[in-house]
């Protein structure tokens, strides 16, 4: 018979046997598995890392464009703004020539021009060859040079009035909605405008009847004229005016008389269509700065970092456009050849550009500050530091805070650096009613915040002092004793 410690037995001692060698083998089997799927994990992750950077890359690549894209029709738009808002703006545009009334450099230009149409007007030439005998005309030439420095002064004694200035403004308010009517093309508005020989003309008679007033009153019998000039208003049809003049004084005066051209009518129809064009792109500019802004934000792994990427691009960009004003600024005054004229260009053309530097600024300083904001946003170190240096500095102690006492230490020092900062600010941005407004109220606080802090230390001080015990006398002490 056979044991239970022989070899051989019943199957089922046998398969009872077998069993841990299968287990065995299943866990290793399972192992495998378990190491074959790790490997092909970590063989996906490595085929799909280049996919992730080439994405990343794609990101970052587009985010770029974005935002140069989004910059670039930021600093379009806002001079567009300001054109629609200025130069097509009749109350801003008059804000803004209004002025030029009073700059001797316009006034001379007008003076040069001024004589000009008087003497044609006048015709003083004809009446003096036509008074004086024929041996005399060796006179004339003298007498008329002598005649046209006199009106040449009696135009800048007039273009130097309240009279005067009072005039600009009606002629230019007439003059700015009647060429933005003909920009527009409406046509009905434009009584004041006219297009005669393929040319815009500008009607200037009303000044210069106003000057032939001012001459005949005060020296009828140099020009052997007694007539009575009529009243001529910046609204009358340019026609109309040279008729009434035209009777008054006797003569026939030219279709061109007083009238100033603004372009040609071969330019009118192209501005015309650039006009209706910009209206159309300016809204799209501005739309579309915003949605580039929105989606560069939304597409950036690094929102804050695109945030200082895009308003450190709009202070380059406004810097940018600044300097290529101050070229074109060059170029438009050196464009005019007449001496006199140039001085008045320069003027007039500096004015407007400083008007547009001074919107700028506003636009570089909004860059600046969020550009600062959002780099002070990630907490940087020194950032970090700082706070927790004013924190402890102004901390409340009995004696006062650090900041106190070395405020009051410094008072006179520190109003003197706020105003000398406030005074670089307005040197810079040019002094206007925004800005005097905005460095006043920021001075007026700053100057009370250190009058603040000087009065609580002084007070502290004073409150330590009147508190403390004085100490004894000699003769307290004798008494004691």
């Amino acid at each position: 018979m056979t044991g239970p410690d022989q070899p051989g037995g019943s199957p089922e001692t046998e398969g009872q046997a077998d069993r841990p060698t299968e287990e065995i083998e299943l866990s290793d089997a399972l192992e495998e598995n378990a190491r074959l799927r790790a490997e092909l994990d970590e063989t996906k992750a490595e085929a799909a890392k280049p996919r992730r950077n080439r994405w990343r890359r794609v990101r970052s690549i587009a985010v770029g464009l974005m935002v140069f894209l989004a910059v670039l029709c930021l600093v379009v738009s806002a001079v567009g703004v300001w054109v629609q808002q200025t130069v097509f703006n009749t109350d801003r545009y008059i804000a803004l020539v209004g002025p030029m009334a009073s700059d001797p450099q316009v006034q001379q230009a007008l003076a040069t021009y001024t004589t000009t149409q008087v003497f044609t007007a006048l015709d003083l030439e004809t009446r003096l060859k036509d008074a004086l005998p024929g041996q005399l005309d060796i006179v004339v030439g003298p007498v008329v040079n002598a005649a046209r420095n006199y009106v040449r002064d009696a135009a800048l004694s007039f273009f130097a009035s309240q009279g005067f200035r009072d005039l600009w403004v009606q002629v230019n308010t007439v003059a700015h909605e009647k060429v933005v009517a003909l920009l527009k093309g409406n046509y009905d508005q434009l009584p004041n405008v006219t297009i005669t020989g393929g040319e815009v003309r500008l009607n200037t008679i009303p000044i210069i009847t106003e000057v032939l007033r001012q001459l005949l009153q005060s020296a009828a019998g140099l020009f052997g004229l007694n007539v009575t000039i009529p009243q001529i208003s910046a609204s009358d049809i340019p026609q109309a005016a040279r008729d009434k003049l035209s009777s008054a004084l006797g003569v026939t005066l030219p279709e061109d008389f007083g009238q100033v051209t603004i372009m040609q009518e071969s330019n009118l129809n192209a501005v015309q269509q650039a006009i209706k064009w910009f209206d159309r792109l300016l809204y799209a500019l501005v739309a579309l700065a915003v949605l580039l802004i929105v989606g560069a934000l939304l597409l950036s792994v690094r929102r804050r970092r695109t945030l200082i990427e895009l308003a450190v691009g709009l202070v380059a960009g406004i810097l940018i456009f600044r300097g290529i004003t101050r070229l074109v600024e060059k170029q438009v005054i050196e464009a005019v050849h007449n001496p006199e004229v140039r001085g008045a260009a320069r003027d007039i053309v500096g004015r407007v550009v400083s008007n547009l530097r001074s919107a700028g600024f506003w636009l570089l300083v909004i860059g600046v500050v969020v550009a600062i904001v959002a780099y002070l946003a990630g907490r940087p170190r020194w950032f970090v530091r700082l706070i927790a240096w004013s924190r402890r500095t102004a901390a409340e102690r009995p004696s006062g805070s650090e900041l106190e006492h070395w405020v009051s230490g410094h008072v006179d020092l520190l109003r003197w650096g706020g105003l000398i900062v406030a005074a670089l600010i307005l040197f810079f941005t040019g002094i206007g009613w925004i800005s005097v407004i905005v460095v006043g109220v920021l001075l007026g606080l700053y100057l009370w915040g250190i009058a603040v802090l000087d009065q609580r230390a002084r007070a502290r001080a004073g409150g330590e002092g009147g508190g403390a015990e004085p100490p004894p006398t000699p003769a307290d002490a004798t008494v004691e004793g």
